[in-house]
């Protein structure tokens, strides 16, 4: 099926561009509710699999071990700018795990946050890998390995296994067969997931009922 028509965007009078893509609605019991175009498309959904890569960093027990918190944790599920509250909790993780930023293998990119940038010229610092916008999705695959007595140089690689636990946790929640998975290498240098439109948006409706009665859970304990 082909994509669809979504958005046009308007300058005066003029259409000045039109938008193509894809769209899937499910449930949290896998329900397709809406669609446009084809939403069983293959899609590379790249930083939106963070949520979903970070997920062994608690199963594991590491983020229990090495005392995450919440913003340590969401740190690790996004893209970031490269500001420095971004970047000194990328290092301060690292450091309880007595690690540094030499051994983030997502390479080096200028902060996006133009402020910082700037910031870092006027000192004449040097631009390194806790910069890049996923450091802090590589600050948790590193504290897996770590807990785990897993090697660290190579934590990247698809056949590591902290690329396989993650693997099988995108296989589960989205409810794909492994071996329907496609990979490909994102920009940061790790594997990059290929699955269904409509099963990338089972996993997020899945998550986020999880979060729901979660939530609901703790408000009838506190009452």
């Amino acid at each position: 099926m082909d994509a669809e028509h979504l958005v046009d965007v308007i300058r005066g009078a003029n259409v000045e561009s039109e938008h193509w893509g894809h769209i899937a609605v499910v449930n949290s019991e896998g329900k397709l509710l809406y669609s446009k175009g084809n939403p069983y498309r293959v899609t590379f959904a790249r930083s939106s699999m963070k949520p979903l890569q970070a997920v062994p960093i608690v199963e594991t027990g590491a983020a229990d071990f090495y005392q995450f918190n919440q913003a340590d944790l969401s740190l690790t599920c996004a893209s970031h700018n490269g500001e420095n509250q971004h970047t000194d909790r990328v290092k301060t993780i690292l450091s309880r795990l007595g690690l540094g930023t030499d051994n983030l293998k997502c390479g080096t990119h200028p902060p996006r946050w133009q402020e910082a940038y700037e910031g870092l010229i006027k000192a004449g610092k040097e631009i390194t890998s806790e910069y890049n916008n996923c450091s802090g999705k590589h600050s948790g695959m590193l504290t897996t390995a770590k807990h785990m007595g897993e090697s660290l140089e190579d934590y990247y690689k698809t056949d590591h296994p902290v690329q396989q636990r993650i693997m099988e946790v995108i296989s589960d929640i989205s409810e794909t067969p492994l071996d329907e998975i496609e990979i490909g290498i994102d920009g940061c240098g790790v594997p990059v997931h290929g699955i269904p439109l409509r099963n990338l948006a089972l996993s997020f409706a899945k998550m986020e009922n999880r979060h729901l009665f979660l939530k609901k859970e703790k408000m009838q304990l506190s009452k």
